[in-house]
């Protein structure tokens, strides 16, 4: 039995397919579009130095101190973290070293 090519069907993927591979494509890149938009502010926020623990300070840090690298201040400023917590009456350079949050003249209160 000879058949010639009129009587072949085609093997092709049925329209159906191709619209739901190109629905479920166009689906992929808006979820995409909505996670690395919001992506950036998760970013931005996660960087600034009081979300890391710290306080930007001028000058530099001081010497119950770190610097934190990767803490977002304004410029000529520092972000540092307290590396251990001072009690009232210590000697501190920022607020964020003492236990009570308050640096005075030098004096945690």
């Amino acid at each position: 039995m000879n058949t010639t090519p009129q009587d072949r069907k085609a093997q092709g993927l049925p329209i159906n397919t191709i619209i739901i591979a190109i629905l479920a494509i166009a689906v992929l890149f808006v979820i995409l579009f909505v996670f690395f938009r919001k992506g950036g502010e998760f970013t931005q926020a996660t960087s600034d130095c009081v979300a890391q623990g710290g306080e930007c300070v001028t000058g530099g840090c001081g010497e119950n101190s770190i610097r934190v690298v990767t803490g977002r201040c304004p410029q000529e400023q520092t972000c540092c973290r307290a590396l251990v917590k001072i009690e009232s009456g210590g000697s501190c350079t920022f607020d964020s070293e003492c236990v009570s949050g308050k640096c005075d003249a030098g004096k945690c209160h």
